[in-house]
C-alpha cells in the first residue's frame, strides 16, 4: 500500500485561522447556505436548540458578505436537512426530520413569500430511525427533487433502499424499494452513466455494490470486494479526473490516532466498468468533511478533519488539492478548536466564482463558534470576501443608508443623493405588505421608531425598504429588526 503522506508529514504547511467568526448556541449541527430571503444572495441558516426550543438561526447576507443574525423559533424536534425547491416555484422549502404523533418522518414546510410556514408535507416515514438516512437528489432526472432513502440493517432487521419520487408538485411516493441481507456501512447516490436514472452505491462488509435501475428493478454489480475486515465506511461521488463521468471515492475512517485511513478512487469508464486508482492513505483518523474545487482548476479537492494525538478532543482542518491524477497534495492545516457536531459547507458567497466555506461547530474557551472562510480563488482562505467585479456597488454608495442595521429600537435613514424631488422610503415585510412610508428631504435624514402606519410597533424579522425619487424606484435594500 502506497502512503502518499509518508514524506509529506515532515513538510506540512500550517496556516493560521483567518476567518469571519460568529458566536452561536451549542449544537448547531444542521446547516445550509441558501437565498433564504429571496433577494439574490446566499444566507447562512443553522438549526439548533436554544434554551430547549428548536430554533432556526438566519445569518442574513446584505449582498456584500456582511452577515446579521436573526433567530426564529420553529417546530418541535426539528433537525435541519436542507432548503430545497420541492414544488418548482423557485422558493426553497425547509426539509426537516421531525416527529408526527411521536413517529419519525422526513417532511418539508411550505415557503410563502420567504416565510417558512407551519404547513408541512410528509416525504417519507422512517421505519428504522435513527439508522435510516435520506439523500436529496433528482434521482430520475425529471427536473424535480426526489429523496433516496437507505435503511441500514442495524441491529439485525435487514437493509433496504428506495426512492421517494416527487410528482413535481411536492407529493412523494416510495418506489423501487430494494432489500439486501448484507450489512450496509454507508451509501451514495449519483448519475454514473448516460441513462435517466441515478445509481445507488452501497458499501457493505462484504464489498461495494452498484445498483442500476433496469425497468422496475434495481440490479446489483460488485465493483469492489472487501478484504478481511477492511471495509469502507465512507463513499463519495464526484468527477475526480474531470472526464465528464462521476467517479467513486472509497474511504475507511478509522476514528483513532495511530490507525491510517486508506482510500482509493474507482475511475468511471462511462460504460458501467471502473478502473482502480492506486490505494493511498490519509494520515491517522482522517474524516473527509467536504469535497469541492477550491482552486478553480476543474478537479475536486478535499477537506478532512483529524484528531490531534496530543489532545483527543482537539481537531484541525486539512486541505489537500487534487493533482489532476487522483492523488492529492501535501496538506495545509487550519487550526480550529474542540469540535462537537461538525459541519463544513461549501458555497459561492462572494463574486469571485470559487467555493467559500462555512465551518462549525467548535469550541474556543467557553464559546461555540461558526466561521466563514473566503476563498481568494486559488484555494487560500481568509476573513474578507473577494470581488472580481470592479463595478460592484459598495454599501457606502447606497442611495439611502439605514443605521444601525440590524436595529433594535430605532433606525435612521440618510439620503446620500442630491435631487429636486422628494425621496420616499417605503418599508415592506416579506409578505409584500407596506408597513411604513418615510419622506426624506434631499441630503438629510429621518429617524424611524419602528412603528407601522397605525402607530403599532413592528416585530423582529427581515424587512425590505424601497427608495423612490418621485415616482421612480431607484434603490432597494434590506433592514433587519431584532427585539
Amino acid at each position: 500500500m502506497k502512503n502518499l503522506f509518508l514524506i509529506a508529514v515532515f513538510t506540512i504547511f500550517t496556516i493560521g485561522l483567518y476567518c469571519l467568526e460568529f458566536d452561536v448556541p451549542i449544537s448547531t449541527s444542521h446547516a445550509d447556505i441558501v437565498d433564504f430571503d429571496l433577494d439574490g444572495d446566499k444566507d447562512i441558516v443553522l438549526g439548533c436548540p436554544v434554551t430547549g426550543v428548536d430554533t432556526i438561526l438566519v445569518f442574513y447576507n446584505d449582498g456584500f458578505c456582511n452577515f446579521s443574525r436573526v433567530d426564529y423559533p420553529v417546530y418541535d424536534l426539528m433537525k435541519l436537512f436542507r432548503f430545497v425547491d420541492i414544488i418548482g416555484d423557485n422558493k426553497p422549502e425547509l426539509i426537516t426530520q421531525g416527529r408526527i404523533n411521536n413517529e419519525p418522518k422526513a417532511l418539508y414546510y411550505a415557503n410563502v413569500n420567504g416565510i417558512i410556514t407551519a404547513d408541512y408535507t410528509i416525504i417519507h416515514n422512517f421505519t428504522n430511525f435513527p439508522y435510516e438516512y435520506i439523500t436529496l437528489i433528482d434521482a430520475d432526472t425529471d427536473g424535480d427533487m426526489d429523496a433516496v432513502f437507505c435503511k441500514r440493517n442495524y441491529p439485525s432487521d435487514g437493509g433496504s433502499f428506495g426512492i421517494c419520487r416527487n410528482n413535481g408538485q411536492g407529493i412523494f411516493t416510495d418506489s423501487y424499494v430494494t432489500t439486501t441481507d448484507r450489512r450496509i456501512t454507508t451509501y451514495a447516490v449519483g448519475q454514473m452513466d448516460a441513462d435517466n436514472w441515478c445509481e445507488v452505491i452501497l458499501c457493505t462488509t462484504t464489498g461495494v455494490y452498484q445498483y442500476h435501475k433496469v425497468q422496475n428493478l434495481y440490479q446489483e454489480t460488485l465493483i469492489d470486494s472487501t478484504q478481511g475486515n477492511l471495509y469502507f465506511s465512507f463513499c463519495f461521488i464526484k468527477d475526480f479526473n474531470n472526464d465528464g463521468f462521476n467517479d467513486i471515492l472509497l474511504h475507511k475512517y478509522t476514528g483513532f490516532a495511530g490507525f491510517p485511513a486508506p482510500y482509493k478512487i474507482k475511475l468511471n469508464n462511462g460504460d458501467g466498468s471502473y478502473t482502480d486508482s492506486e490505494e493511498y492513505t490519509f494520515p491517522d483518523a482522517a474524516n473527509i468533511v467536504n469535497i469541492s474545487d477550491f482552486n478553480g482548476d476543474g478537479y475536486p479537492d478535499l477537506v478532512y478533519l483529524m484528531l490531534i494525538p496530543e489532545d483527543p478532543w482537539w481537531r484541525n482542518l486539512y486541505f489537500v488539492y487534487n493533482q489532476q491524477d487522483c492523488t492529492f497534495s501535501e496538506p495545509q492545516i487550519m487550526e480550529f478548536g474542540v469540535w462537537d457536531n461538525t459541519f463544513v459547507k461549501g458555497e459561492y458567497l462572494d463574486d469571485n466564482n470559487t467555493i467559500d466555506l462555512i465551518c462549525g461547530d467548535y469550541f474556543i474557551g467557553r464559546g461555540t463558534k461558526i466561521s466563514i472562510l473566503f476563498n481568494d480563488g486559488n484555494g487560500n482562505f481568509g476573513d474578507n470576501p473577494v470581488s472580481v467585479n470592479e463595478d460592484i456597488i459598495t454599501p457606502e454608495s447606497c442611495l439611502v443608508k439605514a443605521f444601525p442595521n440590524p436595529c433594535k429600537s430605532f433606525v435612521s435613514f440618510e439620503a446620500n443623493i442630491s435631487t429636486l424631488h422628494q425621496i420616499d422610503v417605503k418599508i415592506y415585510n416579506l409578505k409584500g405588505q407596506l408597513i411604513k412610508t418615510l419622506n426624506i428631504p434631499s441630503g438629510s435624514k429621518v429617524l424611524w421608531d419602528l412603528s407601522d402606519r397605525h402607530g403599532k410597533g413592528v416585530g423582529s424579522g427581515l424587512y425590505l425598504y424601497k427608495v423612490y425619487e418621485g415616482d421612480h424606484l431607484i434603490d432597494t435594500d434590506k433592514l433587519i429588526i431584532y427585539k
